[in-house]
C-alpha cells in the first residue's frame, strides 16, 4: 500500500511548521544538526543526526527521522521502518507523533505492522540492554571514584578514562585531564600518556581549571609512596 501524497505534503508541512515554532538551541545537538541540515536541504545529513538522536531514545528525533522515512528525503522511503520510529515516539506521549501513526495505520498491510511490531520490539530490548550496561558502568564509576579519592593511581587512571569516554558519567574532559595528572604524579605509564594527549585537545582555560580541580583533589587526600592497593583491577 502506498503511502498518499496528501499524507506526505502533511507531514512535511508538519516539520517546517515545528521547526518555525521552537528554536534550535533548546534541543540537543545531533537535533541541532539534523534541523540546520534540513534547513538547508541537505537531507541525507538530518537523516544521519536525527538517526544518532533517535538511537539515544530522544522521542523527537525519532518523529522527525520517521517523517523522513515516510517521505524518502535524505534516504530510500520505508514505511515500515518509519511506522515503527512513530510507534517508539507515540509511546513517549509525542502528540504529533501519535497523530501520524494513526494517519498512516490503516495503509499498512497486517504484514507491514507485524514487521513494524517486531523493528519496535527489538529497540525496546536493545534500550532495556543499554540501560542495564550503564547501571554496571555507574557502580564502576562510583567505585573508582571512592578508590581514587584515596589516591590510589590506577583507580585514577581509570576514573580518568570513564570521565574522557562518558562511561558511567557525562563526558567531561576537563576533570579527567585533572584525574590524569594525580595519577601521573604517582607514575602511573598509562595516565602519563593520556594526560599528554588530552593537554593537546585542551584550551589553555580548560587546563588552568583542570589543575584548580586536581589541587583541590590532592589537598583531600595524602598520596605516599605505597597508595592503598585496588585488588581485582586490571588494565
Amino acid at each position: 500500500m502506498k503511502i498518499s501524497l496528501q499524507i506526505q505534503w502533511l507531514s512535511i508541512l508538519a516539520l517546517l511548521f515545528f521547526f518555525t515554532l521552537f528554536s534550535v538551541d533548546v534541543f540537543a545537538d545531533d537535533i541541532q544538526d539534523g534541523i540546520a541540515a534540513y534547513k538547508q536541504g541537505d537531507f541525507q545529513t538530518a537523516y544521519q543526526a536525527w538517526h544518532q538522536a533517535a538511537e539515544n531514545n530522544v522521542a523527537e528525533a525519532q518523529w522527525m527521522l520517521a517523517i523522513l522515512l515516510l517521505i524518502g528525503q535524505g534516504v530510500k522511503q520505508d514505511k515500515v521502518a518509519a511506522y515503527s520510529w512513530l510507534t517508539l515516539a507515540s509511546e513517549k506521549q509525542h502528540k504529533q507523533a501519535m497523530i501520524d501513526r494513526m494517519a498512516i495505520r490503516d495503509r499498512l498491510s497486517a504484514e507491514e505492522l507485524m514487521s513494524a511490531d517486531t523493528l519496535s520490539k527489538a529497540f525496546r530490548d536493545k534500550q532495556m540492554a543499554k540501560t542495564a550496561i550503564n547501571h554496571q558502568k555507574e557502580k564502576a564509576f562510583h567505585w573508582f571514584e571512592n578508590a581514587a579519592k584515596q589516591g590510589d593511581p590506577q583507580a585514577q587512571y581509570q576514573l580518568g578514562e570513564m570521565l574522557l569516554n562518558g562511561e558511567g558519567v557525562k563526558q567531561d574532559k576537563v576533570a579527567a585531564y585533572s584525574w590524569f595528572s594525580l595519577a601521573s604524579e604517582q607514575n602511573q605509564p598509562q595516565a602519563i600518556v593520556k594526560q599528554a594527549q588530552l593537554k593537546t585537545e585542551l584550551s589553555r582555560s580548560q587546563i588552568e581549571r583542570a589543575n584548580a580541580l586536581m589541587l583541590t583533589n590532592r589537598d583531600n587526600h595524602l598520596i605516599t609512596d605505597k597508595p592503598p592497593g585496588l585488588p581485582g583491577l586490571v588494565n
